[in-house]
């Protein structure tokens, strides 16, 4: 009986083992000692590459063209494209091209060429792009890096600031698709017993984010923007392609994911457009669109919802899914939920981070927080509120709408500091929270001890990415 299964066991081995290269999809990981997996316990088993071959199986050839302390400057104190590696991975003819370059690039003896680094990768893609014009080329966004007296050595700073920052711009100029592994790591240095190389863990991090990504589903055939012909003035959003512009008389901006998923998914931003990115990248990477609103000045007002509904139907008839997840930020609050709650069929979930659910408690002050006289002015225009009195009677926060948001079944998630002061939890978050779990509504809270009402959002972003995830519907 052991023979027998042993036997069946060799059987599948070389079964899996045995495609022709020429079947298998090959994949070059070009990088520095990340890649290589210095530092790691049995490298060639844990180093990202390999782990990430073995998830990926028999379909795949993937190879390390990891070189400890390589730079993507071609003037750096070594330079990758001066690498035998280099060249072995031009030979390799790669399919898929994963390039994570640019933390050695941060030590001092290199930020003095930082003016050409931006050129240097465009050079380094080409070169792939030469040997297979129809390679897949993604760029991956350093690790962060945890270590201190960076005055010489790797700077988590010019990484932070100036590297990240040219590859974005690279990315967005090239056409090439872009993967944030930084704030992806941001929550855990402990990956990194050395505070620059992730542990096997950490490499297994990283294997798994750019499985997800190469295993994607996507829709090659889809542009938003291609269907959206009004004049429009296009702009960089962290490697993506966006473009402003005006539609049915209101101010709208979209960007577009590399890769469209086929569920055609989005989340519609209502305020503070750019600020605190992180949710709204991790969704671009994974197939969305981010489509923003203008509703300043409006606070929520019913203005706010003729123009939501307005920027609803003109994404819808133009291919976007019926069901979109809704993003407030601070007074974003206001808008998102008074919509959801006039049309909760349109929804798929609501993510509100630190949101006014009263205007009582801001702009107008009347709780624990200081307020806003000057905003506090302009809101009661905007709902036509004439006074203390009409503002005592008004019933139109998000907090009076508490019973319909919670019948409507959409989950619901907010993340809030518990130190605000600006926009105090007890008379928002906390009160509304109560509100629906007594009404039997779906909400979940993540807390920030110690923070006040910035930073807004998760410098790791997976935990809100997921919840929207899990909330949006998929095309069968």
């Amino acid at each position: 009986m052991f023979r027998k299964h042993l036997l069946t066991f060799l059987l599948l081995v070389l079964t899996c083992t045995s495609l022709p290269a020429a079947e298998q999809v090959r994949i070059a990981c070009v990088g520095d000692s990340i890649t290589f997996g210095s530092r790691i316990e049995n490298r060639l088993y844990n180093a990202y590459p390999f782990q990430l071959g073995r998830m990926l199986g028999p379909g795949y050839q993937v190879r390390n063209f990891g070189v400890s302390g390589a730079t993507l400057l071609r003037n750096g104190n070594k330079p990758f494209t001066t690498l035998p590696e280099f060249q072995e991975a031009l030979r390799f003819r790669p399919s898929i091209v994963l390039i994570k370059l640019g933390t050695n690039d941060s030590k001092r003896i290199n930020r003095p060429f930082f003016g050409e680094f931006k050129a240097d990768y465009q050079q380094l893609i080409r070169s792939f792009r030469d040997v297979n014009p129809a390679a897949r080329i993604i760029l991956l966004l350093p690790v962060p890096a945890f270590n201190h007296g960076e005055e010489i050595g790797i700077s988590p700073a010019a990484i932070r600031d100036r590297i990240i920052p040219m590859i974005e711009d690279v990315a967005y100029e090239s056409g090439c698709e872009i993967l944030d592994l930084y704030h992806h790591f941001l929550d855990k240095p402990d990956m990194f017993p050395d505070n620059v190389h992730p542990d096997r863990m950490g490499a297994r991090l990283m294997a798994l984010r750019v499985l997800e990504a190469i295993q994607q589903r996507h829709d090659p055939d889809y542009s938003l923007l291609e269907q959206i012909k009004a004049e429009k003035k296009s702009f960089n959003f962290h490697g993506f392609r966006g473009a402003e512009f005006s539609l049915d008389g209101i101010d709208m901006k979209v960007v577009e994911p590399w890769k469209a998923n086929p569920d055609h998914s989005w989340i519609m931003r209502v305020r503070f457009f750019g600020h605190e990115p992180q949710v709204d990248i991790s969704l671009l990477e994974r197939g969305f669109h981010l489509v923003y609103c203008d509703l300043a000045g409006l606070y929520g007002n019913r203005e706010a919802e003729v123009r939501m509904t307005r920027c609803f139907m003109a994404m819808l008839v133009r291919g976007m899914q019926c069901k979109v997840a809704l993003e407030g930020f601070s007074r974003g609050g206001l808008a998102a939920y008074n919509w959801a709650a006039a049309n909760p069929e349109k929804i798929s979930c609501v993510y509100a981070d630190a949101p006014v659910l009263d205007i009582r408690s801001w702009p107008g002050g009347l709780g624990r927080g200081a307020g806003s006289d000057a905003d506090m002015v302009k809101c009661m225009e905007a709902y036509g509120l004439a006074n203390r009195e009409a503002l005592d009677a008004f019933e139109g926060n998000p907090l009076d709408k508490a019973r319909i948001l919670a019948k409507s079944g959409k989950p619901m998630l907010h993340v809030y500091g518990e130190e605000d002061s600006v926009v105090p939890p007890e008379e928002n978050t906390l009160l509304f929270a109560s509100k629906i779990r007594a009404l039997g509504g779906d909400i979940r809270l993540i807390a920030k001890p110690g923070v006040g009402h910035h930073p807004h959002s998760l410098s790791n972003p997976s935990r809100i990415t997921e919840f929207i995830l899990s909330a949006t519907p998929r095309r069968k």
